[in-house]
Protein backbone atom coordinates (compact mmCIF):
# COMPACT_ATOMS: atom_id res chain seq x y z
CA UNK A 1 0.00 0.00 0.00
CA UNK A 2 1.37 3.39 -1.01
CA UNK A 3 1.55 6.05 1.73
CA UNK A 4 0.58 9.62 0.93
CA UNK A 5 3.32 12.18 1.51
CA UNK A 6 2.66 15.77 2.49
CA UNK A 7 3.21 18.53 -0.04
CA UNK A 8 5.76 21.28 0.53
CA UNK A 9 2.89 23.69 1.19
CA UNK A 10 1.40 21.41 3.85
CA UNK A 11 4.76 21.05 5.59
CA UNK A 12 5.32 24.82 5.44
CA UNK A 13 1.89 25.44 6.95
CA UNK A 14 2.48 22.93 9.76
CA UNK A 15 5.89 24.47 10.41
CA UNK A 16 4.51 28.02 10.57
CA UNK A 17 1.76 26.93 12.95
CA UNK A 18 3.98 25.01 15.35
CA UNK A 19 7.64 26.01 15.07
CA UNK A 20 7.53 28.53 17.94
CA UNK A 21 5.99 26.06 20.41
CA UNK A 22 8.36 23.27 19.42
CA UNK A 23 11.37 25.61 19.57
CA UNK A 24 10.40 26.77 23.08
CA UNK A 25 10.25 23.17 24.27
CA UNK A 26 13.66 22.47 22.72
CA UNK A 27 15.19 25.60 24.27
CA UNK A 28 13.92 24.54 27.67
CA UNK A 29 15.44 21.08 27.32
CA UNK A 30 18.77 22.53 26.24
CA UNK A 31 18.67 25.37 28.77
CA UNK A 32 19.05 28.08 26.17
CA UNK A 33 21.67 26.45 23.93
CA UNK A 34 20.44 27.82 20.61
CA UNK A 35 22.32 25.49 18.26
CA UNK A 36 21.15 22.34 20.05
CA UNK A 37 17.56 23.61 20.17
CA UNK A 38 17.65 24.40 16.45
CA UNK A 39 19.04 20.93 15.70
CA UNK A 40 16.25 19.34 17.75
CA UNK A 41 13.62 21.51 16.01
CA UNK A 42 14.96 20.48 12.62
CA UNK A 43 15.11 16.80 13.61
CA UNK A 44 11.53 16.94 14.88
CA UNK A 45 10.27 18.24 11.55
CA UNK A 46 12.38 15.71 9.67
CA UNK A 47 10.59 13.01 11.66
CA UNK A 48 7.31 14.54 10.54
CA UNK A 49 8.44 14.37 6.91
CA UNK A 50 9.03 10.64 7.23
CA UNK A 51 5.83 9.91 9.13
CA UNK A 52 2.53 9.45 7.27
CA UNK A 53 0.48 10.26 10.39
CA UNK A 54 -2.81 12.03 9.72
CA UNK A 55 -3.69 14.62 12.32
CA UNK A 56 -7.25 14.94 13.55
CA UNK A 57 -6.92 18.69 14.05
CA UNK A 58 -4.25 21.37 14.66
CA UNK A 59 -4.30 20.55 18.38
CA UNK A 60 -3.40 16.91 17.69
CA UNK A 61 -0.70 18.10 15.30
CA UNK A 62 0.89 20.41 17.91
CA UNK A 63 0.76 17.76 20.63
CA UNK A 64 2.41 15.17 18.37
CA UNK A 65 5.18 17.63 17.51
CA UNK A 66 5.76 18.60 21.17
CA UNK A 67 5.95 14.98 22.31
CA UNK A 68 8.23 14.14 19.36
CA UNK A 69 10.44 17.16 20.14
CA UNK A 70 10.64 16.14 23.82
CA UNK A 71 11.71 12.63 22.84
CA UNK A 72 14.22 14.02 20.33
CA UNK A 73 15.73 16.36 22.93
CA UNK A 74 15.95 13.58 25.49
CA UNK A 75 17.70 11.33 22.95
CA UNK A 76 20.13 14.11 22.03
CA UNK A 77 20.90 14.80 25.68
CA UNK A 78 21.56 11.10 26.30
CA UNK A 79 23.94 10.85 23.36
CA UNK A 80 27.67 10.69 23.91
CA UNK A 81 28.28 14.07 22.25
CA UNK A 82 26.23 16.06 24.72
CA UNK A 83 28.05 14.41 27.61
CA UNK A 84 31.41 15.50 26.19
CA UNK A 85 30.53 19.21 26.16
CA UNK A 86 32.45 20.82 28.99
CA UNK A 87 30.81 22.96 31.65
CA UNK A 88 32.64 26.02 30.29
CA UNK A 89 31.34 25.45 26.75
CA UNK A 90 27.83 24.96 28.07
CA UNK A 91 28.02 28.17 30.08
CA UNK A 92 29.23 30.14 27.01
CA UNK A 93 26.50 28.66 24.81
CA UNK A 94 23.82 29.43 27.38
CA UNK A 95 24.99 33.03 27.71
CA UNK A 96 24.85 33.53 23.94
CA UNK A 97 21.04 33.47 23.90
CA UNK A 98 19.44 33.37 27.34
CA UNK A 99 15.94 31.94 27.39
CA UNK A 100 13.34 34.07 29.08
CA UNK A 101 11.25 31.81 31.30
CA UNK A 102 9.62 32.13 34.63
CA UNK A 103 10.80 30.05 37.58
CA UNK A 104 7.71 27.83 37.51
CA UNK A 105 8.36 26.80 33.90
CA UNK A 106 11.99 26.08 34.75
CA UNK A 107 10.77 23.86 37.59
CA UNK A 108 8.32 22.10 35.24
CA UNK A 109 11.10 21.36 32.75
CA UNK A 110 13.25 19.96 35.57
CA UNK A 111 10.58 17.39 36.51
CA UNK A 112 11.11 13.72 35.70
CA UNK A 113 10.07 13.01 32.11
CA UNK A 114 6.68 11.38 32.75
CA UNK A 115 5.44 14.40 34.73
CA UNK A 116 7.05 17.08 32.59
CA UNK A 117 5.19 16.22 29.39
CA UNK A 118 1.80 15.93 31.09
CA UNK A 119 2.15 19.19 33.04
CA UNK A 120 3.51 21.12 30.07
CA UNK A 121 0.78 19.93 27.69
CA UNK A 122 -1.98 20.52 30.27
CA UNK A 123 -1.00 23.89 31.72
CA UNK A 124 1.09 25.55 29.01
CA UNK A 125 -0.51 24.18 25.84
CA UNK A 126 -4.06 23.78 27.15
CA UNK A 127 -4.74 20.13 26.32
CA UNK A 128 -7.32 18.05 28.18
CA UNK A 129 -6.34 14.90 30.06
CA UNK A 130 -8.11 12.80 27.45
CA UNK A 131 -6.08 14.42 24.64
CA UNK A 132 -2.81 14.06 26.55
CA UNK A 133 -3.56 10.40 27.24
CA UNK A 134 -4.17 9.76 23.56
CA UNK A 135 -0.99 11.59 22.46
CA UNK A 136 1.19 9.97 25.13
CA UNK A 137 -0.44 6.57 24.58
CA UNK A 138 -1.35 6.32 28.26
CA UNK A 139 -4.64 5.94 30.10
CA UNK A 140 -6.53 9.00 31.32
CA UNK A 141 -5.98 7.78 34.88
CA UNK A 142 -2.22 7.67 34.28
CA UNK A 143 -2.27 11.26 33.05
CA UNK A 144 -4.27 12.34 36.10
CA UNK A 145 -1.69 10.58 38.26
CA UNK A 146 1.18 12.32 36.43
CA UNK A 147 -0.51 15.68 36.93
CA UNK A 148 -1.21 15.01 40.61
CA UNK A 149 2.31 13.82 41.38
CA UNK A 150 3.87 16.52 39.18
CA UNK A 151 1.96 19.25 41.04
CA UNK A 152 3.08 17.76 44.36
CA UNK A 153 6.71 17.74 43.24
CA UNK A 154 6.43 21.29 41.90
CA UNK A 155 4.94 22.56 45.12
CA UNK A 156 7.76 21.01 47.14
CA UNK A 157 10.42 22.25 44.72
CA UNK A 158 9.13 25.81 44.68
CA UNK A 159 9.07 25.88 48.48
CA UNK A 160 12.58 24.46 48.77
CA UNK A 161 14.17 25.64 45.51
CA UNK A 162 15.01 22.02 44.55
CA UNK A 163 16.10 20.72 41.18
CA UNK A 164 14.84 17.36 39.88
CA UNK A 165 17.94 16.32 37.98
CA UNK A 166 17.77 12.57 37.47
Amino acid sequence: MRQTMRTNEQIATIYERNADSVYRVCMLFFRGRVQDAEDALQTTFLKLLGNPIRFENPSHERAWLIVTASNTCRDMLASGWSKRVSADEERVLAQAAPLQTDETLKSVMALPERYKAAIYLYYYEGYSCREIARYMKKTVNSVWGYLHEGRRLLKAAIKEGDDFAE
